[in-house]
């Protein structure tokens, strides 16, 4: 009998491996099902995610993706600053007829061949600055060009010395109120002779 006892020891012995060998894989599993469960809930608390594609800012919130576009962004901030005032229509052309080269025989006298003209084919009436490039002094302010319009024996504000001087026209494209909407910049040489 003591052979039966010993096989009946080598039995339970087995038993015992593979009942090990189950709770190991059980251990697994449950080690397993944590680690996804961690992910899912880490994944939950990541509430906002940004990404930029073709240039718009995206957001996906609990996985539900909402595009926010940086237009009404700006025009939120401006209904914020100034919210009576209705949003204004900004002309997206502008033809300027000019010459770039103005002479003038001294500072003091109308240009010779100086004429900027406001294309009838626009939408606004203008005014412009003429601005010297290398102080950023205004030299000329022009009255209200109206739509086809052209303004020529232009005369300085300023009397500027005997030179050369590269200057940028600003061209204000203004409403019914003569606010300016929008600018547009073009360059010209001032030629004083004398």
């Amino acid at each position: 009998m003591p052979e039966e006892k010993e096989g009946h020891v080598k039995e339970e012995k087995g038993k015992g491996g593979s009942n090990s060998k189950i709770l190991i894989v059980i251990g697994a599993l449950i080690i397993l099902v944590l680690a996804v469960v961690i992910i899912v809930q880490s994944a939950k608390l990541r509430n906002v995610e940004t990404a930029t594609a073709n240039g718009q800012k995206k957001e996906v919130v609990e996985g539900k993706k909402v595009v926010v576009d940086n237009s009404a962004a700006e025009e939120a901030a401006r209904a914020l600053i100034n919210p009576t005032e209705p949003d204004k229509y900004i002309p997206q052309r502008y033809t300027v007829t000019q010459n770039s080269d103005w002479s003038f025989s001294d500072g003091e006298t109308a240009s010779t061949n100086a004429f900027v003209e406001n294309d009838k084919e626009n939408e606004t009436p203008i005014y412009f600055d003429v601005i010297v490039d290398e102080t950023g002094e205004t030299v000329y302010s022009s009255p209200i060009l109206e739509l086809g319009a052209v303004l020529d024996n232009i005369k300085l504000d300023v009397d500027l010395d005997a030179g050369a001087y590269p200057c940028t026209v600003v061209y204000h494209l203004v409403d019914e109120n003569q606010e300016t909407l929008t600018t547009v910049n073009v360059g010209v040489n001032l030629l004083i002779e004398n």
